[in-house]
Parts: C-alpha cells; sequence; structure tokens
C-alpha cells in the first residue's frame, strides 16, 4: 500500500459535492469510506443523519458513493487520503475532523501477509488516535474528544491453550503475538498489537483496565469491534474485493471444498450488521473495550445446508463427509457485544447466507 506524508495528504483533500450541507447533522470521520465494512458503514450513518468526512483512496474511482443513500450528496464529503506508514500524519487527519466531531472509525484494511502489516495497522490505529486528541481541542457537542471506533478482527481473540468448547470473551481472550508471527501469522499479529497498543495509549491495559489515570481522561473514548467472517453485498458495483466476500463465493461455485466438508466452524455476521454494532459503540456512552463482531459461529455443515437452502439442490452440492463426530463450534460470549444493540437484531445465518447468494449470483469473483 503506498503511503503519503502529511503534507501530501492535506494537499490531495478535495470537496467532491458542491452541494455538501453542514445544516443541524452531527459529524463523524470514516477512514476508509469506500471499503466493504466502509461502504455500509457510511450508509447506515446517512439514513441516521450523520455528516460524514470520509476517505478514499481515488476520488475519480468513487463516483458510486453518492449513491448509496438518497443524502449522500448533502451529507458526505470525500477526501483522497491514504494513511502513511509512519505516525505524521495525525495533523492530516485532525485537518478534516469537524469541530463538532462525534466519532471517528477506522475501517481500513491492510491484509497482506508480510510483516508490513503489523507496522500498517499499529501506525493507523494510533495516526486516528492522536488525531482524534488534537481534534479534542476542539469543541464538540458534547464537549469531550471524538470516540474512535477500530476495525479488528477475531483473530486477536485466540487464547492459547484453552480448550475447544470454550466460551470466548473479549477481556481473557488475547491471542500471543509473538507466536502468531513466529507462525508467519501476520495479519492476524498486527490485529493484536494494533489493538494492545491503541489500549495502551489509551491509559488501559489488555483487560480494558484503567492503568494510567491522566492518559485515560486526556485521550479519546475506544471501542474495539472484532469481526471474522464478513457477508453480505458489495455496495461497489464491479469486481467482488477484499479476501472474505471472494473467498465464501468460491465455496458457494464449488471451487473451494468442493469434493470434502470441512470438520470446522466459522463466526459470522452481515456487513450491515457490524455497520450498527459500529454505530452502537458511538452511540453508547458507557461503550469501551473490544466487542465480538459475530452474530456467532456455526459449523461447516450448517453453512453448506444455508447455501444449498439459497442455491437449490441443483445449484449446490453439500460435500461429502469424512468424519463421524462434528468438531465444536467457536463459542462467545456476547454480552458485551448485545449493550450495542438497540434497536436491532442481527441477521441469522440463514439469513445472511441468503443476501450473500443472491448478490454473489451475477458477480465476477
Amino acid at each position: 500500500m503506498p503511503s503519503r506524508n502529511a503534507a501530501t495528504a492535506v494537499a490531495s483533500m478535495s470537496n467532491s459535492n458542491s452541494n455538501y450541507s453542514k445544516a443541524n447533522a452531527k459529524s463523524v470521520v470514516v477512514i476508509g469510506a469506500t471499503g466493504f465494512v466502509g461502504s455500509h458503514l457510511v450508509r447506515n450513518l446517512l439514513h441516521k443523519g450523520y455528516r460524514v468526512e470520509g476517505t478514499c483512496r481515488s476520488l475519480p474511482s468513487a463516483h458510486w458513493v453518492w449513491d448509496i443513500a438518497p443524502n449522500a450528496k448533502e451529507h458526505l464529503h470525500l477526501h483522497e487520503f491514504t494513511l502513511a506508514t509512519d505516525t505524521t500524519a495525525e495533523a492530516a487527519v485532525a485537518e478534516f475532523i469537524a469541530d463538532d466531531c462525534e466519532g471517528i472509525f477506522l475501517c481500513a484494511g491492510y491484509e497482506q501477509q508480510a510483516p508490513s502489516t503489523i507496522e500498517f495497522m499499529v501506525n493507523a490505529a494510533l495516526t486516528v488516535l492522536k488525531a482524534a486528541e488534537l481534534a479534542g481541542t476542539k469543541t464538540n457537542t458534547h464537549n469531550t474528544r471524538p470516540c474512535v471506533v477500530l476495525t479488528s478482527s477475531t483473530g486477536s481473540t485466540n487464547l492459547p491453550g484453552a480448550p475447544a468448547e470454550a466460551v470466548k470473551n473479549e477481556i481473557d481472550y488475547w491471542s500471543d503475538p509473538a507466536a502468531q508471527q513466529a507462525h508467519n501469522k501476520w495479519s492476524p499479529a498486527a490485529k493484536t498489537l494494533m489493538e494492545l497498543r491503541a489500549l495502551e495509549y489509551v491509559g488501559r491495559d489488555a483487560r480494558n483496565e484503567i492503568v494510567d489515570p491522566i492518559r485515560a481522561q486526556e485521550t479519546p473514548r475506544l471501542c474495539i469491534l472484532n469481526p471474522s467472517l464478513i457477508l453480505g453485498p458489495q455496495l461497489q458495483p464491479g469486481t467482488i474485493r477484499g479476501n472474505g466476500l471472494p473467498w465464501f463465493g468460491k465455496i458457494v461455485r464449488g471451487q473451494i471444498m468442493a469434493e470434502t466438508l470441512w470438520n470446522d466452524s466459522m463466526s459470522i455476521i452481515h456487513a450491515d450488521d457490524l455497520a450498527k454494532l459500529h454505530i452502537g459503540c458511538l452511540e453508547t456512552p458507557s461503550a469501551s473495550g473490544r466487542y465480538f463482531g459475530v452474530e456467532q459461529s456455526w459449523h461447516w455443515e450448517e453453512i453448506c445446508h444455508a447455501i444449498q437452502t439459497s442455491e437449490g439442490e441443483a445449484g449446490f452440492k453439500i460435500p461429502s463427509k469424512n468424519y463421524t463426530d462434528r468438531a465444536p463450534v467457536t463459542l462467545f460470549d456476547t454480552s458485551r457485544r448485545d449493550t450495542l444493540m438497540a434497536g436491532f437484531k442481527l441477521r441469522g445465518l440463514t439469513t445472511l447466507v441468503s443476501e450473500t447468494c443472491d448478490f454473489l449470483r451475477d458477480k465476477t469473483i
């Protein structure tokens, strides 16, 4: 991923629409507004009446964003901006944080399996936190610094030695980043270290307990969402992008797991539901620390039956089993997640698979 320094980033910002309006709408910032998760988040924020300052890598290729919500042309403003791989860009980000900014969402991903992924993700999180801290000198509607919400993954929640039947929680379940790096799991290690460094920055430990009261008071409220496989329609037209959605599409088309059913499970959430959880972090004043961004985990046998229900027996053949007993599914304590869900429910397996399959049928993977 190319980097640019703060000065270049500021110079590259431009107004994408002259009708952009600041009238009586709460302001938020979405870093990665045209990505898979980011665009769903932007659409939900616009539907709720927020004014969105978003970033994208290329303004000319982001024209489709103006069609994701009826008020996009009035309440969405895009900046062409790429986070640098150092921590010098916080001033540039702070430049487009409005005086009344309520929250900043980091949805920018960097999934390359290389050591550079760690540097990028850690510094991206610190850049956003520092920018929010700088913006805290301004006056917003709550007279506080903007809330920061980071999109991470459950790759940071795999406690070494935990039994397969254990119920995972966000407080105690941490991956070992050294072991992840030793096994070349650079992307999960990046998410683990990003979260730990971000919590440290705001004066908290891995359990989200305050260890530095001064930093905890001076820094933004920090929330972290931990999803696994994210499904649902991609709002950006054209070729399907990213990792999870194209991979799932190959399963639906029999290009992966075609012969033998995996005796394993997968944790899933719909992209629109994950977006709502992001907003739940913002709108729940007591929200702080990590939250599972999953509906639940299902065995692949259940997932494949849901695919067949959507595609029909002629459209999808369930692979053969070579096991007798199912491996246990990953279990989550979702009590913290549920505190973010005022006014909505997460989609179940049948619905989220059906909506994803409907989207995939005529798409290029």
